[in-house]
């Protein structure tokens, strides 16, 4: 897509809080998220906060075609666990 790092980040922080916004409740309505998972689902999001700014900065310290291709080792990742969970 080849979006500059900050539209980057701002889409898919979107993205993920707009998906979140839906699923919580949709999972609580239906009877998936317990008041004890939802607990610990907050309980996971702590590190997640706390290592954001140093993620910040790491993203701010790498050249743009550095982020691109940490942001593709990534998602390449990914795909590689999903298609390993889904054969395994």
């Amino acid at each position: 897509m080849r979006l500059k790092r900050e539209t980057y980040v701002f889409t898919i922080s979107l993205f993920f809080v707009t998906m979140t916004l839906v699923q919580v409740p949709t999972l609580a309505l239906v009877g998936l998220l317990s008041p004890g998972l939802l607990a610990a689902s907050l309980v996971a999001v702590m590190p997640i906060l706390l290592f954001m700014p140093a993620g910040a900065a790491l993203a701010r310290r790498l050249s743009p075609a550095a982020f691109d291709r940490a942001i593709m080792v990534l998602l390449a990742g990914l795909a590689v666990k999903l298609v390993w969970s889904a054969v395994g």
